[in-house]
């Protein structure tokens, strides 16, 4: 079982958000992108980012959340299914409001945006028939923490079998502005 401290798992997500933001700015159709992180109404919903944007014309308006991985030689998604196993609260991969998942694998810059609606039915529907691995990750916060359950999701499966996954490196724009 791997451990976090709420200050890792905080920072790794931080990471994501950092080079997805200004990559959605930099998009010639943007009209906005929006940090809703510290929203009440939008942390229920489990959204992170409202991207406003036009096409034929038309406002758009799309909304995000963002996951920030560091294991990406693995080949696989960590699809979190329950958020506190001592509250026995469902993870966000299951209850996210969002209409993408934004998958960021921060060491390679590698974003996979994901469907979530249809990632979600998939994994729903198949779940027992691919028998996914499931692990465990503890955060320590506070006196005990607490434990977090999820499946491991092969790259290649999920995108053979959800329409509409895109698999994009971003630009370092540090880098670029340094």
């Amino acid at each position: 079982m791997n451990h976090y401290t709420m200050k890792d798992r905080l920072e790794i997500g931080d990471v994501g958000i950092q080079f997805i933001t200004p990559w959605l700015e930099r998009k010639p159709e943007t009209v906005a992108v929006t940090n809703v992180e510290n929203d009440k109404r939008y942390r229920k919903l489990d959204i992170d980012l409202i991207w406003m944007y036009l096409m034929n014309n038309e406002t758009k308006i799309v909304t995000i959340e963002v996951k920030t991985d560091s294991y990406s030689t693995t080949g696989n998604y960590f699809f979190e299914t329950v958020s506190n196993q001592g509250k026995d609260t469902p993870g966000c991969f299951l209850y996210s409001e969002a209409d993408f998942w934004f998958y960021f694998f921060k060491d390679t810059r590698e974003l996979n945006i994901i469907p979530l609606q249809r990632a979600r039915q998939w994994f729903l529907e198949n779940d027992k028939k691919y028998d996914f691995r499931e692990i465990e990750l503890k955060t320590d916060v506070g006196v005990d923490g607490y434990k977090t359950k999820g499946k491991l999701v092969s790259k290649k499966l999920l995108s053979e079998q959800v329409l509409g996954i895109k698999t994009i490196i971003l630009p370092d724009y540090f880098q670029i502005a340094g």
